[in-house]
């Protein structure tokens, strides 16, 4: 199976009583490592997105799909 790799940004927030979180944003989905690099290249320089870097993906990266309700066939050989 192949690696595949996000870009993540870090994003540094205040809670209501003023304590300071930092929370993971994903911006790409799970990608080659040649494509992740193309993209983090073009983002870092074109866009000025600044504190994003790349790292492996996780299970947790995916995006979540619906299971398709399998229909129920009826067989009736008697």
């Amino acid at each position: 199976m192949n690696e595949k790799y996000v870009i993540v940004q870090y994003e540094v927030t205040q809670s209501k009583k003023g304590e300071v979180k930092a929370a993971e944003v994903l911006l790409a989905y799970p990608d080659t490592l040649t494509n992740a690099k193309s993209r983090l290249f073009k983002w870092e320089s074109i866009l000025d997105i600044r504190g994003i870097r790349m790292r492996r993906a996780t299970m947790n990266d995916y995006p979540r799909t619906k299971k398709q309700k399998q229909s129920e066939k009826v067989c009736s050989r008697r």
